[in-house]
């Protein structure tokens, strides 16, 4: 499990709630969250082809030598408390940069999202 400076700043933290609409503090999380996937699909050789943001959770893609992963994190349970070292993020593999209902889901914490994420870019 690889701790960072991402998710030293965030875990643990509530984030403020605009109820209906994403609240500017969690949105400012999801922007370093999407710095913080790309940094990971970097390091692993792979290329964040694209990151979607919604009302409290946030998923994207990764590709490397035209395989793809699926990615997602989910504050829906506890919306504002960021929780990163549990299981509650999941990958699995993806036919393309569009599949939403590819393989099977792999629980991880979001520490463990990297390791994840290069061991299904090598299955």
């Amino acid at each position: 499990m690889k701790t960072t400076v991402f998710i030293k700043k965030y875990e643990g933290k509530t984030l403020a709630d605009d109820g209906a609409y994403v609240s500017k503090e969690f949105n400012n999380f999801q922007n370093a969250m999407k710095r913080e996937v790309k940094r990971m699909a970097e390091e692993i050789g792979a290329v964040l082809v694209s990151f979607n943001k919604g009302h409290y959770d946030m998923s994207w893609f990764v590709e490397r030598n035209g395989k793809y992963v699926y990615g997602n994190y989910s504050a829906i349970g506890n919306r504002t408390h960021v929780n990163l070292l549990d299981n509650v993020c999941y990958a699995r593999i993806a036919a393309h940069s569009k599949d939403y209902t590819g393989g099977h889901n792999n629980w991880c914490s979001f520490a463990e999202m990297q390791e994840t994420m290069d061991r299904l870019l090598r299955a």
